[in-house]
C-alpha cells in the first residue's frame, strides 16, 4: 500500500488567521463562545462544537456561535453539517449586509467546495460578487472552483479580474500559479508569476525570491532569499530558503537551516513538520518521528492534523503497526471525518 505524508493544509491556516482576527474579542463575557473560539484555535474541534452548541442553547452570541459550529464541523470534515450551521447563521441576519455575512458566505463556499458541490460554491461566490463587485477574493476562489470543474477559460477570466482588483498582492499570483500547476497547466501557471513580477509595484527582495522560486530559477531565488532580511525571521521565509536548497540538491543543508531556526523558535510546528518530511524522504524514520513529535509539543500547532497523520505513517514505515494503529485511533478522535484516514485504519487493523 502506498502511503503519502500529509503536508500543512493551507485552508486550515486561513481559518486560524480569520478566527483570530474576527472572532476572539467578539464578546468576552460569554464564556462558552470564548471557550469555543479558544478550542478552534487549538484545533480541538469536538470541544469547540460543544461550547458553541451550549452558547446557542443559552441564546448567547447565537449567530457567531452558529458560525463557530460550522467552522468546527469543517475542521472535522463534516461538510454537510457545516453547511447547515452556516445557513442557520445566515438566517439570523436582520437583513442588513454586514462583514460577518461575507465571512459566513466565504466559509459556506469552502464547505461546498470541499464536499464536492463545486457548482454550489460557484453560486455562493457569484452572490458575494453581486453584492460587492470589488471582492478580489471571491473572484479568485470562483476561478479556482471553475478550474476544479474543468473550465480553465472561465477560471482565467476570474483570475484576471482578481489580479486586476488586487494587483499588488504577490500571494495571489502564487496561489493562482499553484492552482493551475496542480491541474497540469504549467505554461499558464508560470504566466501568472511573470504577471506578478510585472504588476506588483516595488516588489521586495523577498517577494522576488518567491517569484523566482516558482519560476524554477532556484539559484536566483536563493540569492534573493539570502539577501533579504525577512527570510530567516519567519517560518514561511525559512521554509522558502530551505526549499531552494532542496531544489539545488542540498537536503542536508536545508535540514540544518530548519534545525537552527527551531533552536530559537520552539513552537515553530510548521518547520518541525518540514524537518520531518525531509528526514522521512532520507529514510531517517527515527529522526522524522522525533521532528513530528516536537511539532506536536506546541499545543496551538496550526499543522496539528498533518503532524498527527505523519506520526502514524512514520510508525507504519518503521514496521510498528501496533503503535501506528494506536496513533491512528488518536488521530480519528480529533479528525473523524477524514475518509482517507479511515481507510488507512482498516488497513492497519489487518496487520
Amino acid at each position: 500500500m502506498k502511503h503519502l505524508i500529509v503536508k500543512v493544509n493551507a485552508i486550515i491556516l486561513i481559518f486560524a488567521i480569520c478566527i483570530i482576527m474576527t472572532g476572539c474579542n467578539a464578546n468576552k463575557k460569554q464564556s462558552d463562545y470564548k471557550l469555543g473560539i479558544e478550542a478552534l484555535e487549538q484545533q480541538n474541534y469536538n470541544e469547540a462544537l460543544n461550547h458553541f452548541k451550549a452558547s446557542c442553547e443559552k441564546g448567547e452570541e447565537v449567530r457567531l456561535s452558529l458560525r463557530g459550529e460550522g467552522l468546527a464541523y469543517l475542521g472535522l470534515s463534516k461538510y454537510d453539517e457545516a453547511l447547515s450551521s452556516f445557513k442557520s447563521a445566515l438566517e439570523e441576519s436582520n437583513g442588513l449586509v454586514k462583514s460577518v455575512d461575507y465571512d459566513i458566505n466565504y466559509y459556506m463556499a469552502v464547505a461546498e467546495f470541499k464536499s464536492g458541490k463545486i457548482e454550489d460554491a460557484i453560486k455562493t461566490y457569484t452572490n458575494i460578487i453581486a453584492v460587492n463587485k470589488n471582492e478580489a477574493d471571491a473572484y479568485y476562489l470562483r476561478g479556482k472552483s471553475y478550474l476544479e470543474l474543468g473550465k480553465p477559460d472561465e477560471a482565467k477570466v476570474d483570475y484576471d479580474k482578481a489580479t486586476e482588483l488586487d494587483k499588488d498582492n504577490s500571494r495571489l499570483y502564487i496561489n493562482i500559479h499553484d492552482d493551475l500547476l496542480a491541474k497540469g497547466y504549467e505554461s499558464d501557471a508560470k504566466s501568472y508569476i511573470n504577471k506578478g513580477i510585472a504588476s506588483v509595484s516595488k516588489p521586495s527582495t523577498y517577494e522576488l525570491g518567491i517569484f523566482n522560486y516558482y519560476l524554477g530559477d532556484y539559484t536566483q531565488a536563493r540569492n534573493y532569499f539570502e539577501e533579504s532580511n525577512e527570510t530567516k525571521k519567519t517560518e514561511e521565509g525559512i521554509i522558502y530558503l530551505a526549499k531552494t536548497y532542496v531544489a539545488l540538491d542540498d537536503k542536508n543543508y536545508a535540514i540544518a537551516l530548519y534545525e537552527e531556526f527551531t533552536e530559537n523558535n520552539k513552537t515553530a510546528d510548521i518547520v518541525y513538520n518540514e524537518i520531518g518530511l525531509l528526514k522521512y524522504e532520507n529514510k531517517d524514520y527515527e529522526g522524522a518521528l522525533a521532528a513530528f513529535k516536537s511539532g506536536l509539543e506546541n499545543e496551538n500547532a496550526v499543522s496539528k492534523q498533518s503532524l498527527l497523520y505523519n506520526v502514524v505513517v512514520t510508525y507504519e514505515m518503521m514496521g510498528d503497526f501496533s503503535e501506528a494503529k494506536k496513533q491512528m485511533e488518536l488521530y480519528l478522535e480529533q479528525f473523524p471525518g477524514d475518509e482517507k484516514a479511515k481507510r488507512e485504519y482498516v488497513f492497519l487493523s489487518t496487520r
